[in-house]
């Protein structure tokens, strides 16, 4: 059985590809379907956090598979390079330098917790808080890790991705 050219079994995972407009795309649709939260928040302030967010773990998600890094030890990576991300963007004096500390730790899951108390207390737009952006940047991050294994190790299409009362 022959493999036709370009197709998804002929690179390996962890294969240097020069794939940079599938990545520009992948990052274009992250950004575009993330403006659908500027309903959730009052003005623009949630913007430079996820944002930054989304294109740190497409960064992060690159250089483990230029590397060669596994998906378990990838997934591993990113729950890593979230709690740092995050740490740095909205939790910065609980951090040693950019190591996550015990009161880091302590500091999201509060957020965490208030957060999703105020989910229940308050309707949408709401201000923009630490909390709430910490739950959207989780989200953001969750969403873009799988786009991007989707995207580039498993070679899926958008049309794969689909939900499928849209499929045809």
């Amino acid at each position: 059985m022959t493999v036709p050219q370009g197709s998804p079994a002929d690179r390996a995972v962890g294969a240097h590809s020069t794939d940079y407009a599938q990545a520009l795309t992948l990052a274009g649709l992250l950004a575009g379907a993330s403006l659908s939260l500027s309903r959730l928040y009052v003005g623009a302030g949630w913007v430079p956090a996820v944002w930054l967010s989304m294109a740190c773990a497409l960064g992060l998600a690159a250089l483990l598979r230029r590397l060669g890094v596994g998906q378990l030890l990838s997934l591993l990576a990113m729950v890593a390079g979230f709690i740092v991300v995050t740490g740095v963007l909205l939790f910065p004096e609980t951090l040693l330098v950019v190591i996550p500390t015990r009161e880091t730790f302590a500091s999201m899951a509060q957020a965490t917790g208030d957060a999703l108390r105020g989910i229940s207390d308050q309707a949408a737009p709401v201000r923009v808080t630490r909390e709430f952006l910490f739950l959207t940047c989780a989200g953001a991050w969750a969403v873009t890790t799988t786009a991007d294994g989707l995207a580039f190790r498993a070679r899926a299409t958008t049309k794969s991705c689909r939900a499928p009362s849209t499929a045809t």
